[in-house]
């Protein structure tokens, strides 16, 4: 198992973020699981700033971007090496262990959920898992701890064996062509409701944005434009689980959104399964069913 870490341009500010975050939990041998990606230009710096720092090794890519970043790990690693990918901004997980009251704590024990994560995917023959991307705690009051189904992948914090259904060739909208390969293959992905990616910091200099093809401000209205629609008109996977792209003016991108169950159900049957208690073993989800056939509940 590997931890993968894409940074770009922060040398000085990771071990404030992700790498802290790390640091933190109390179940992980970062000395041996522990990887970053990063660009050459940047290798010194980043060698001068970890050199007091437990980490399995560097990984050197030679062009700029986050796609980049995921084509240079998926080449360094064998095929079904179980890898877990984090952006350098993570400054803490949100965790809720019960939903009976305000719960969230700062969670400590990430490598009990990547043990739990991968043994479930190799009991079901499953590609990928991720967290919910809501932080919302009444939301998350309905939710099963954890639940196989189509979802959106998110950049930031995700896990997949190693295979050709990681590497793109885009950094912008990555996760969504990614997402659409995941449930074309598996009919979606795990994903953990109870916990999710917090405070990611959007205001500090560096980061996969800025090393990317989603261009600066005053371009990124056509450029992530011209992106969505190429995509949208060659990628037909893409096409097929998203809806047609729109301009987001919260983060100044194009981008698309997964197509609704009701959609998805008239392309192809999808499997549901759910485990509502915390850390519920793999082999005993309390629901399973197919979605598109006439057993089993709706979303």
């Amino acid at each position: 198992m590997a931890i993968v870490v894409r940074s770009f341009g922060r040398a000085d500010l990771i071990k404030q973020m992700t790498l802290k975050v790390l640091a933190e939990q109390k179940d992980l041998s970062l000395d041996k699981d522990l990887y970053l990606v990063v660009h050459t230009d940047e290798v010194k710096e980043y060698e001068r700033t970890l050199k007091d720092f437990p980490i399995a090794d560097l990984i050197v890519k030679t062009k700029k971007g986050g796609h980049e970043s995921i084509k240079a790990a998926h080449k360094h690693f064998p095929e079904g090496e179980p890898l877990v990918f984090l952006d350098d901004d993570n400054i803490g997980f949100q965790h809720y262990q019960k939903l009976d009251a305000k719960a969230e704590t700062r969670m400590l024990n990430l490598g009990e959920y990547i043990e739990d994560a991968f043994l479930t995917l190799s009991n079901y023959s499953w590609g990928s898992w991720t967290a919910n991307l809501i932080t919302n705690f009444h939301w998350m009051k309905g939710k099963p701890w954890k639940e196989f189904r189509p979802y959106h992948m998110a950049g930031g914090f995700w896990g997949a064996y190693n295979s050709s259904l990681i590497p793109t060739n885009t950094a912008h909208e990555d996760d969504r062509v990614r997402t659409a390969r995941y449930i074309e293959k598996y009919g979606g992905c795990l994903v953990y409701n109870w916990i999710g990616s917090k405070g990611f910091e959007r205001t500090v200099s560096g980061g996969m944005q800025s090393s990317g093809d989603r261009a600066n401000e005053k371009a990124r209205y056509m450029k992530t434009w011209g992106i969505c629609k190429h995509l949208h008109r060659t990628d037909r996977l893409y096409h097929k689980y998203h809806t047609e792209p729109y301009y987001k003016k919260s983060t100044g991108y194009w981008t698309v959104r997964l197509k609704s169950i009701t959609q998805m159900r008239k392309l192809r049957h999808f499997k549901h399964y759910k485990w509502s208690n915390y850390f519920q073993g793999p082999q005993n989800p309390d629901k399973r069913w197919v979605i598109g056939s006439r057993k089993g509940p709706k979303f």
